[in-house]
């Protein structure tokens, strides 16, 4: 049943909030193992993942500098991953808050048991939002940081990041 209901919401999404198809940001139900799994796959690269709600005063504030630095380093191996904790019921508002951020790419949504998500994460996790962790090429979390991460802070943590990738290489 539950994973009739999350289609259902992924599908109402995809239709958009104003009934625009192609407008309409792509959000994806995701559980623990997923998590797990979505890191794994993004080996290779350096990974930002930026958990946020849109109830998080905080999130909603650093959302645009992460988008900006998105954009700068999207083609420079450089992941973003925007994960949602919103409940299922929220799902409009997470769908109109992401269409005026102009987000035109996959984001998730926390699906399942909070606790199993938090543990999934990170044991360093507290569950508070907004929480960003940055892995390095390798798959090992790097940076983990619990409230708002400034643009300068984060960018300043992907060019580390990619330096010492560098810097391996040779």
């Amino acid at each position: 049943m539950q994973s009739r209901l999350w289609l259902l919401i992924v599908w109402i999404g995809l239709l958009g909030v104003n009934g625009v198809c192609s407008k309409a940001p792509e959000v994806i139900p995701l559980s623990p193992k997923g998590y797990k799994k979505l890191i794994r796959q993004h080996r290779g690269h350096v990974v930002v993942v930026n958990i946020w709600s849109t109830y998080c005063d905080p999130c909603r504030e650093e959302f645009p500098d992460f988008l900006s630095v998105y954009e700068r380093y999207k083609n420079q191996n450089v992941d973003f991953l925007f994960i949602s904790i919103d409940w299922p019921e929220d799902m409009n508002r997470v769908f109109k808050f992401l269409e005026k951020q102009h987000v035109r790419f996959r984001t998730y949504i926390k699906d399942g048991k909070d606790m199993e998500f938090i543990e999934a994460v990170s044991p360093r996790w507290s569950g508070a939002i907004p929480a960003t962790l940055i892995y390095d090429e390798e798959g090992r979390l790097r940076v983990f940081r619990e409230g708002l991460l400034t643009r300068d802070k984060l960018e300043v943590a992907i060019k580390r990041l990619k330096e010492e990738s560098l810097h391996r290489k040779r």
